[in-house]
This record gives structure tokens, sequence and C-alpha cells, in this order.
């Protein structure tokens, strides 16, 4: 069977990029990073912009959309799609700085699945202080009657029982997994973005791994992967992010699940399956 790849061009609170391929398509979630970097992330897979079949936006922060990279999408008429909900925020923020058809190749949707090359992708709402919304995506691949599955939440402030439906039985789960409680606290930055990261802006390591464990638990399919994005620089690492994972489904009875963890400026491992 031909295999579905994924693989994170880097997450934290300085940019974002996840791309998923085939042998015949290409889409990007997010395109924080400048049009060079991700240009040579793509050399790095033998593909280039020629490849993307589509390019989504989750929401409108700078370390998620960056103007050089729409530039470049739309120039080569490269298809992008948002949530309705932010295509205005979208514009009154980046129009400015965006070449004059940028309306003919920024797509909007609400709820219906966009088919993008051999994918089917959906979006939902993840709760995240951003101007008109954050969503999350379901990715879909079927070859010969099997359904794959990937489920992505790079930001989200907390999580509710309508992510958890979305993100259950997938088989590569890409979720925020930001800051370790301590290490945030002590980390000398201002009360109020602490107080902001922990209310409206991101999951801590502790609230990650209790969601994850409540997926795992109403899933009849197991991941084959969880991929941990957007953890912290300064007040998280990756070893304490996967060790409390790890400790968190050993605690809940749950089976052992293969933890990959991200970078804030390099690619991450290849995922295949």
């Amino acid at each position: 069977m031909p295999k579905l790849n994924i693989q994170n061009f880097g997450s934290s609170s300085s940019g974002n990029c996840t791309c998923i391929w085939d042998e015949h398509s290409l889409i990007l979630i997010d395109c924080g990073f400048s049009a060079r970097y991700i240009n040579n992330c793509l050399r790095a897979i033998n593909k280039d912009i020629s490849y993307i079949s589509a390019v989504f936006i989750s929401h409108i922060h700078g370390d998620h959309v960056r103007d050089s990279s729409l530039n470049e999408f739309l120039r080569h008429k490269v298809p992008v799609y948002c949530h309705e909900d932010i295509y205005a925020p979208l514009l009154s923020k980046y129009g400015h700085k965006l070449i004059k058809d940028h309306s003919k190749n920024i797509s909007t949707f609400t709820r219906e699945s966009i088919k993008a090359g051999s994918f089917f992708v959906s979006a939902f709402s993840v709760p995240h202080d951003s101007a008109g919304g954050c969503f999350g995506y379901n990715i879909l691949r079927t070859v010969d009657g099997i359904t794959k599955k990937i489920s992505i939440a790079t930001d989200a402030a907390n999580t509710n029982s309508s992510m958890l439906k979305r993100f259950a039985d997938s088989n590569v789960i890409i979720l925020e997994s930001n800051y370790d409680l301590d290490m945030l606290k002590n980390s000398g930055r201002p009360s109020m973005l602490i107080d902001r990261i922990i209310n409206d802006g991101h999951l801590s390591n502790e609230q990650c791994a209790a969601f994850i464990c409540e997926v795992l638990e109403k899933s009849d399919t197991l991941p084959n992967y969880i991929m941990l994005t957007h953890v912290s620089p300064q007040c998280n690492t990756n070893e304490i992010a996967v060790s409390c994972l790890k400790t968190k489904l050993i605690a809940s009875d749950l089976p052992e699940v293969n933890i990959i963890g991200t970078f804030k400026d390099r690619m991450g491992q290849i995922l295949s399956i």
C-alpha cells in the first residue's frame, strides 16, 4: 500500500508548518515560516512548490501565517484555504502585503470537506485567542478501502468534547504540549503573559496528556504516532513533554504509543503510515 507521510517543518511561537504527502499529493497545514525556509524544507524531501495541492491556515497569528509564504503560494497559483470566520481578519492583517490577485487563490469553507489531491480535509473549532477563531484539521486519505486519519491542532487554550470526537480513532495525533507549569511560572515572564498563556493561549503538558488519554479511551483504533507540537523552548522541553504523556498513559493503563517531539526551527522526524 502507498505510504502516507507526515513531517513537521518546525513548531513554536517562532513558526509552525506541518507537511503531509503521498506519492500523488502534498498539503501544508499553516505556513508560519519564510518562503525560503519552506522551499528548503520541500527540497529536503525531494519536492517543490509545484507539488503542493493546497495550504490550510489554522488562524491568523504570525507564527502560523507569514506573508512571504502566502505571496509565494499566490504567485504559483497554489490554493490557500481558511475557515470563512478568519478570512476578513486574515485580509485585514496581511492583505496590504499580498500581491493584488490574492482573493482569487484564498478560498473559504465552513463545514464541508475540501478535496485536496488525495486528501479530504475538514476543519473544527479550537479554543484560542485569535481574531476570527482558530481551527484544527482532520485529514483523511483512503486507499483500497482503508482510510487513514490525521488530526491536528497545534494551538489550543483548552480542550472540549467536540475536539474529543474529532481526535478519536486517529492514526496520527498532532497536538500542542506547550509548557511545563512550574517552568512557566518561574520563567520571569510578565504575569499578564503567563495568565494569557494559561487561560487563553496554550495547552500545558498535563492538559495535553489528559486529553490524549481521553481520546485513546474513546478510540477503537489506537494511533501509530502522537506528535507533540508548539513545545516552548523557554518553558518546556521535548523530554519533559514526552515523559509527562508517557507517565499519564501508564497511570491510565493505556498501551504504549510512539510519541514524537518537534523543534523550533528545524524539520522533525518523517512519520510514515
